[in-house]
């Protein structure tokens, strides 16, 4: 037996869906849009039970907490929101400007900052506090990327490498090089 119905029809964003979250504890799909909205889906009954209006522009990420107690926005007004599941109630705000189409570490605990073309901060989700800055030396980085339980960082380059940083120090672990050149 399928886990959705693919073919009930919900009412979702008006344009793109920029991204979604899944949390199975509580049985509760997110999504945000280029309406500037975040949907809360029932998966057990298929339906939207929440349209919260959260961001003045485009809303590009979304992510549950580990706890599912949170979750979290960043729109493209440049603010961070941490949103309350049980009641879908905005906790806290603040601005940031964000790196990456996916900023969020994997436990929604850490958020990327672009701080200028040359760095990137590394953040508390909860309340933006500073944890790092990784010092980039270039401005190539095309992607990036946490790892499980956020032990590193890879941030992707133009120039076929790839990365690893510490997020709790910034520093440079290794650089992984490929064979092709451009």
């Amino acid at each position: 037996m399928p886990l959705f119905n693919f073919r009930k029809h919900v009412s979702l964003h008006l344009g793109i869906i920029n991204n979604i979250s899944y949390a199975p504890e509580i049985n509760q799909m997110a999504s945000c849009g280029g309406d500037g909205t975040i949907k809360i889906l029932d998966t057990d009954e298929h339906k939207t039970i929440a349209t919260i209006r959260a961001h003045q522009e485009w809303v590009d990420d979304i992510k549950f907490s580990e706890d599912t107690l949170n979750f979290f926005s960043i729109g493209r007004d440049e603010e961070v929101k941490v949103w309350r599941t049980q009641d879908y109630t905005c906790l806290y705000q603040y601005s940031l400007s964000v790196f990456g189409k996916t900023p969020f570490s994997e436990s929604g605990g850490l958020v990327t900052s672009f701080e200028n073309k040359k760095s990137i901060g590394i953040n508390n989700t909860i309340d933006g506090r500073s944890i790092s800055k990784i010092l980039l030396n270039t401005n190539t980085v095309s992607s990036m990327c946490f790892s499980k339980e956020e032990k590193f960082i890879a941030t992707a380059h133009i120039d076929s490498t790839i990365k690893i940083w510490s997020p709790w120090s910034g520093e440079l672990l290794c650089t992984l090089v490929s064979d092709f050149t451009i």
